[in-house]
């Protein structure tokens, strides 16, 4: 009977200290405060080096790209970079927007020199230093990171 009775005890504590660690009312906790993300957020010079898949006809093509792009602070985004698809490469530049959220989401929506539009969400860090993306285009699989390099535009 003593041995039921630590279970028991054990068993409440371990639901007890749950429920202080996780409230399933409630989502999770991104940031460690709430965060207050506004278009200044993503400012400077960021590095980049994606990888992932073209689908075309059946197949899937491996994509590498590296490059560079700056955001101005207000919406406007510009960059240049190197692609690899399938082994072809090809340099382009290109200018597009963005937009952020309070919760720092951010989506994009660049068109490059060849005249192709691709769009992104991206989850930005709250000190804009960082962030991840996936490109959201039918028929591609392309995600990575970017590092901002220069605050100075």
């Amino acid at each position: 009977m003593h041995l039921r009775y630590v279970k028991t005890m054990s068993l409440g504590l371990l639901f007890a200290m749950g429920g202080l660690l996780y409230d399933a009312g409630q989502p999770p906790q991104v940031w460690s405060k709430d965060p207050d993300c506004t278009l200044d957020t993503l400012k400077g010079t960021y590095i980049f080096a994606p990888q992932g898949f073209q689908v075309q006809d059946g197949q899937s093509l491996p994509i590498a790209i590296a490059g560079t792009e700056n955001y101005d602070g207000k919406g406007h985004v510009e960059g240049q970079l190197t692609q690899s698809i399938n082994g072809e490469i090809s340099r382009v530049t290109y200018r597009g927007t963005y937009t952020i959220t309070p919760d720092c989401v951010s989506t994009e929506t660049i068109t490059d020199s060849t005249g192709a539009t691709s769009h992104y969400d991206q989850f930005v860090s709250p000190d804009g230093k960082e962030f991840t993306f996936i490109q959201t285009d039918p028929g591609i699989s392309l995600s990575g990171s970017e590092r901002r390099v220069s605050k100075q535009r």
